[in-house]
């Protein structure tokens, strides 16, 4: 049985409740990548510290680039995708 956000009450007054206190989650590991046709950009799927797998998110190059350059490099090279090596070496350079 999956619980969802209106099986649990969430009112939007707890979500920006929630979403004000700030808290920043280290991310773990990049499990996958994605290319976002809407936004035209590539999107990684990132696994943060103290929470299931479940939890994960689907966050932007750019974004992740900037927070955690080191991890996404890392990522990048294993990944052998030459699209999402220039992306990102374009991100890196500019």
């Amino acid at each position: 049985m999956r619980i969802h956000s209106v099986d649990l009450e969430v009112t939007e007054e707890l979500l920006a409740h929630v979403a004000a206190q700030g808290i920043v989650l280290k991310g773990e590991n990049l499990v996958d990548r994605r290319w976002n046709k809407e936004s035209e950009r590539f999107e990684l799927l990132v696994s943060r510290c103290g929470l299931e797998s479940i939890e994960d998110s689907w966050e932007p190059l750019q974004s992740l680039a900037q927070d955690i350059p080191v991890l996404v490099k890392a990522y990048v090279d294993a990944a052998k995708n030459s699209e999402l090596s220039t992306a990102f070496q374009a991100l890196v350079s500019s």
